[in-house]
């Protein structure tokens, strides 16, 4: 590898770190202000479970039908 190609993956690794920390922090900012609350674990699951028989949008996640292993277990 050349110098310039080396520089160039250590700047997007810069960037990406940059990137992660930054949103974060205003996440953490967010949700301790009250704008933001994020999405619960099982949640995630429900929805990650759903695209499997094809389902990847619901108008409440909410009030889907629970799917076995959603919180992680199994």
């Amino acid at each position: 590898m050349t110098g310039e190609t080396v520089a160039s993956i250590g700047l997007g690794v810069i960037a990406g770190v940059a990137a992660t920390v930054t949103m974060d922090v205003l996440g953490s900012l967010a949700r301790s202000l009250g704008l933001a609350t994020g999405a619960k674990g099982q949640w995630v699951g429900r929805w990650h479970l759903g695209t499997a028989p094809g389902r990847f949008v619901h108008s409440d996640i909410t009030t889907a039908p629970k799917r076995p292993g959603e919180n992680g277990s199994r």
